[in-house]
């Protein structure tokens, strides 16, 4: 880089460094924000800018490094449309020129401006370089808002420009168009810690501190910031986040055999008194272990449920574990004919992490029924039985071990969401970018 030029803030007297001497023609003072026109010998003041200097995302000043070619910021500029609001820096180098970074909703680009021009092709289309690029949005008017730093030209607060964006793949090409000219620039997408973490003050700041994040209260740039963001960084998670549960799915597998079981069948009075009986002896001989409860009714089991208590009682310490579950089946025909269920013949419930230990499992069990007092007739077809103030046949099977698909669909559901949101995430900014 070349040494910087200083010059005085006519309005305020301020110091100011033009670091493109020979080059820059506006400079906009940072400590009043008064716009000079150093091109003149008396550096005259074009305009005032009284608006408090933005925190910029790159600090005028800052040096980094690019495609092999040291830049340094050297001004900023705020420009929107009807919908959109964007920052655009002016990187320079004394011999590779100007480029730019555009920077919007967390997202950087790399801009180079064109020499030649791109051919038009249809209503939607031009063609650069034997390829075809497809608008990608209506055609608007865009308006600088606020600038700072140095520029080529004498750039002003509300300066007006029709723009268009034409795409192929992940580049963009940009158009501005004046009454006095048309611009083209060529916008490369770059990823925010990449350009952030090759960014540092001058050498004028001893510290040599990294480029300013984006503000707090900006979560759309905070989270790009991070270190995630990156296009191939949301499949990496997904591809790890699949190893995981292969992992997860082969340890339940191992670790999740059914190690002991019992049975037992009973009959459960309907809306009589309860019905209490010991299912067998269950050994867990595991430090813990997962114990899982089913109880299994049969087709006649129709507009009824069955309350079930459970206690795993140890037999060394006759301290119990207790658990409850309801077990409950409804089917009925409406007014038009049509026919509805509810429920199911079969329940399960699970105890985790039970001590070792030998234990007596008991069940006591009390059924009811229920009559649907809008149906016009019992349903009695398929297969389907009324029950009144009978018995029911109720199966209990306790088992200790055996796969937790629950558990294991949560963690899948843990490890498979937040890439997929990421991905999703990032193709919306690519629409709207």
């Amino acid at each position: 880089m070349i040494a910087a030029k200083t010059v005085s803030c006519p309005n305020c007297g301020g110091s100011l460094d033009v670091r493109a001497a020979g080059y820059t023609v506006s400079l906009a003072c940072r400590y009043c924000g008064a716009l000079i026109d150093i091109a003149h010998p008396e550096a005259r003041v074009i305009s005032q800018y009284h608006e408090a200097v933005a925190q910029l995302p790159l600090p005028l000043g800052s040096r980094g490094t690019l495609f092999g070619v040291e830049w340094e910021a050297i001004g900023w500029q705020e420009r929107q449309t009807s919908d959109t609001v964007w920052s655009e820096t002016l990187l320079f180098n004394p011999y590779a020129g100007y480029r730019w970074l555009v920077h919007f909703g967390g997202h950087w680009q790399f801009g180079t401006m064109l020499t030649g021009t791109p051919q038009s092709h249809t209503d939607g289309s031009v063609i650069w370089r034997g390829q075809e690029w497809t608008l990608d949005d209506a055609r608007v008017s865009a308006v600088t808002n606020r600038v700072l730093g140095e520029f080529y030209w004498r750039v002003h607060a509300g300066e007006r420009v029709d723009t268009a964006e034409y795409v192929h793949g992940n580049d963009t090409l940009s158009l501005e168009r004046t009454a006095d000219e048309i611009n083209w620039t060529r916008l490369v997408a770059l990823r925010p810690r990449d350009v952030l973490g090759s960014f540092r003050h001058g050498p004028d700041d001893p510290d040599e501190a990294p480029a300013t994040p984006a503000p707090a209260g900006n979560w759309r740039a905070r989270w790009a910031d991070m270190p995630f963001y990156g296009e191939n960084d949301a499949a990496m998670m997904l591809w790890t986040a699949l190893v995981a549960i292969v992992i997860v799915l082969t340890g339940m597998m191992t670790f999740g055999t059914v190690t002991a079981a019992i049975s037992s069948r009973m009959t459960v009075q309907i809306d009589g008194p309860a019905t209490q009986a010991t299912i067998g002896t269950l050994t867990i001989d595991r430090a813990s272990q997962r114990v899982e409860l089913t109880a299994q009714t049969y087709p006649g089991f129709v507009n009824t449920w069955v309350d079930c208590d459970y206690a795993l009682v140890d037999k060394r310490t006759q301290q119990a574990i207790r658990a409850d579950g309801t077990v409950e089946f409804y089917a009925g025909r409406d007014t038009d004919g049509s026919t509805w269920t509810e429920g199911s013949h079969h329940t399960t419930l699970d105890i985790s992490n039970v001590p070792r230990g030998t234990y007596d499992v008991i069940v006591q069990a009390q059924g009811h029924h229920w009559t649907d007092p809008k149906a016009i007739a019992p349903a009695t077809t398929n297969g389907w039985e009324g029950i009144s103030n009978g018995a029911s046949e109720v199966t209990f099977v306790v088992s200790a071990g055996g796969m937790d698909w629950g558990m294991f669909f949560t963690i899948l559901a843990l490890l498979i969401t937040p890439p997929l949101v990421l991905m999703y995430w990032q193709f919306k900014q690519r629409q709207h970018a």
